[in-house]
This record gives structure tokens, sequence and C-alpha cells, in this order.
């Protein structure tokens, strides 16, 4: 009879592992929640600091009927020249391209994140741990 029973062992202890592995996840999720790249206070820091650039650079196309070739061509006329241009104390980035202009900041927490705006595409933010 003892042998009959022996049937159900894998199955218990495949149940008893899956119980753990989801519980270790769900504590893991908890105790270590992180949030992807482009979401949380970082993020939106980077997106306020881009947003008068964004404005700035869509102002001085609308009147030369091109993009700058560099940022510092928007001061004094369509940004400021307090205004920020960096975030998490890194550079934002300004690549004029073929079709428009990329705009990139980068910020840390947890690990590198990079967030890039294409007037074409919007905002896309990816990065590693």
């Amino acid at each position: 009879m003892r042998h009959k029973l022996l049937w159900f062992l894998p199955i218990a202890f495949l149940i008893v592992c899956g119980v753990c592995a989801g519980t270790g996840y769900l504590v893991w999720k908890l105790v270590f929640a992180v949030e992807p790249p482009g979401v949380g206070a970082k993020a939106e820091k980077g997106y306020q600091t881009c947003a008068p650039i964004i404005s700035a650079l869509a102002d001085y196309k609308a009147k030369n009927g091109t993009y700058p070739k560099k940022l510092e061509d928007l001061i004094p006329t369509f940004l400021a020249e307090s205004a920020p241009v960096s975030v998490d104390g890194m550079p934002v980035d300004y690549t004029l391209t073929t079709a428009s202009y990329q705009l990139k900041f980068h910020y840390t927490g947890p690990g590198m994140n990079t967030c890039v705006y294409a007037p074409e595409n919007g905002w896309h933010c990816s990065g590693y741990y």
C-alpha cells in the first residue's frame, strides 16, 4: 500500500516549490518595488526640465523653418539663460536628426535610465539595473 502513495510525493513537492517561489517573488516585489524606466520622481523631474526646451524648439522651428544646430541657439530669444539643462547632475543632450531632433536625459536610481524625446514619437525610456 505504501508504494501506491509514492506517486503523490513528486506532485506535493512541485506544489510546495510553486508556493515558495510565488511567495518569494511577491515578497521581493513588495520589498524591492522598482519603478520601470521613465516612471517616478526623477523621471518626472526630467520631463519638467525638458518641457520648456521642447516648447522653445517648437517656437524656434515655427519662426525659422528648421530646428537649431545647438541648444545655445535658443538663448535668450526662445529660452531663458537660467533654464536648467541638466537632470540628476547629467546634461540634457540635444541631437539634430534628419527628420527633426532628439532630446535626451539620463538619471540614476535604480540603475541607469535614459529617456529620449523626438517630436514624431514622444518620450521613450529605457534602463538597466
